[in-house]
């Protein structure tokens, strides 16, 4: 039975690790509401409509000395805003008409996007399942809304008007785009990362090699959504790293090209063409793996089928297999539009494990580039014109996981969060209900200096009908046997207390 391995290490373009990355703004939309609750209901009616606030039939409470509490992620949702949770902090971040408002779940404190504070009369709290109620006049810390008490009714009136700003697509450049980048920092950098100017979601590392600090350039593919501005975020060899904001796109088409400094200085973008991919192009495929013997390699346009392409070990090889340490050459035809490639590789072992490199980047090749699977942990990088000093000691540049439910069918896992170890940068893997023996996947990037994340995890009980929190800290990778493995969420001991992990 042939083992299946999926190498996504070497993509440049694509990989934003399944967040969406919000475009450009150019228009702004009002619209007016009316909303009606009620203590004890767990119904609004919104504009006339009758609806439950949420899932969980939360309700609008009323407690000593009179304070009325609403649940707020209904509510907001409701009038058109967007409410994110971080279980670390606990904090709530509402965005509504263009401002947003952090609130902290035991604190009266709020503090806008431009760190301004207003006092709440009562703080945020958590109900027993984790929903969270606030006071009815923190949602006039929002500018066009009121909120209303009718004491006999034992109702709230609030009445808002919402102004949002809606995505113009025309305002940069869409989907796949070529970046130039030339590195005059000085420093030699491993990794570059893109997100939206106004968004803290970094896509996942879209350099192929390590691109050093003497002038050197190197050719990235980035997934755009029409973004007018992005950020940039290089993470150094040495350890550090540096972010460029607010790189203006609006004068770019599908390539350009722009140069980094120490300190956040660039130059501004250039619109450039795409360079043409010449026929004739000469390979080097090295098999420096240390694993078994490769027995196939095909190397194809990214999105056709390798069926379609001859077998380069059979065809360009003097031997039935590439040995460790040993490499081919052969001459590529390719056509203009021809930027990204695959790599599909079958290993003469037992069972005939097969390898995927997707998305390999031959943009920018000058007369020869060569391909080197790397090490025992299955490392790979293009290098062109044998510039680049391969580091033998590199593991996976990524990881695909299959975060599996194995904590028994009363338990839905309701939320996934995760940070490198010891980092505290945490984002949202997974937000949907995942139920009992379902996965999801995830992928996950991993460094020579460290393979460890932290995961927080909330899971819902369904027979006491309670949520509960729990983090997984040290939850190392370098114990996959592979690069496709499942982490299986499982209970520490019999008494269902706390959280365990086992990777296979």
């Amino acid at each position: 039975m042939k083992k299946k391995q999926v190498i996504t290490g070497l993509t440049a373009a694509a990989l934003i690790a399944g967040t969406a990355v919000p475009g450009a703004f150019a228009a702004q939309v009002t619209s007016s509401g009316a909303m009606t609750l009620t203590v004890g209901s767990p119904y609004l009616m919104n504009n006339g409509t009758s609806s439950l606030i949420d899932a969980q039939g939360t309700t609008p409470v009323v407690e000593s000395p009179g304070y009325t509490l609403l649940p707020l992620r209904g509510v907001v949702e409701a009038m058109g805003g967007t409410l994110t949770w971080n279980a670390t902090t606990q904090q709530i971040a509402i965005t509504l008409n263009n401002e947003t408002w952090t609130l902290t779940i035991g604190s009266t404190l709020a503090v806008n996007q431009y760190g301004q504070t207003k006092t709440l009369s009562v703080a945020p709290r958590l109900t027993e399942d984790g929903r969270t109620l606030v006071h009815i006049r923190a949602l006039e810390l929002f500018s066009g809304v009121t909120c209303t008490w009718n004491n006999t009714t034992q109702q709230v009136y609030i009445a808002y008007t919402v102004t949002n700003e809606v995505p113009d697509p025309e305002e940069g450049p869409e989907g796949e785009t070529l970046l130039i980048l030339t590195n005059e920092t000085g420093e030699d950098i491993d990794s570059v990362k893109w997100s939206a100017a106004d968004s803290t979601s970094y896509s996942s590392n879209v350099m192929q090699a390590e691109l050093l600090g003497d002038d050197e350039t190197e050719y990235l593919w980035l997934d755009l959504d029409g973004d007018a501005s992005i950020n940039l975020k290089v993470t150094y060899a040495d350890g550090g790293s540096e972010t460029y904001e607010d790189v203006d796109l609006t004068d770019v088409g599908d390539a350009f090209s722009m140069a980094i400094q120490d300190d956040g200085d660039y130059d501004e973008p250039e619109d450039e063409d795409v360079p043409d991919m010449e026929d004739g192009l000469k390979v080097y495929l090295y098999n420096e793996s240390g694993m078994d013997d490769i027995a196939e390699a095909y190397l194809y346009p990214s999105g056709e089928d390798y069926d379609d392409y001859d077998d380069l070990v059979d065809e360009e090889h003097d031997e039935s297999t590439l040995a460790a340490g040993d490499y081919l050459s052969f001459t590529l035809d390719a056509s203009d539009d021809d930027h990204l490639w695959e790599l599909y590789l079958v290993y003469d072992d037992e069972d005939e494990t097969e390898a995927w490199v997707e998305d390999i980047s031959l943009t920018g090749a000058s007369d020869e580039v060569t391909i080197v699977v790397t090490d025992e942990d299955e490392a790979y990088r293009v290098l062109d014109d044998n510039t680049i000093e391969l580091d033998e000691d590199a593991s996976y540049d990524e990881i695909t996981a299959r975060i599996y439910n194995d904590l028994g069918s009363d338990y839905t896992i309701t939320t996934i969060e995760a940070s490198p170890a010891d980092e505290e940068d945490w984002y949202t893997v997974s937000s949907d209900e995942l139920e009992y023996e379902d996965y999801i996947e995830e992928d996950f990037d991993l460094y020579s200096d460290g393979t460890e994340w932290d995961f927080y995890v909330e899971v819902y009980n369904e027979d006491a009908d309670d949520y509960e929190d729990y983090y997984l800290y040290g939850v190392d990778f370098d114990e996959a046997s592979d690069d496709y493995p499942y982490l299986y969420i499982e209970w520490y001991d019999s008494d269902e207390d706390d959280l365990d992990y086992s990777i296979l």
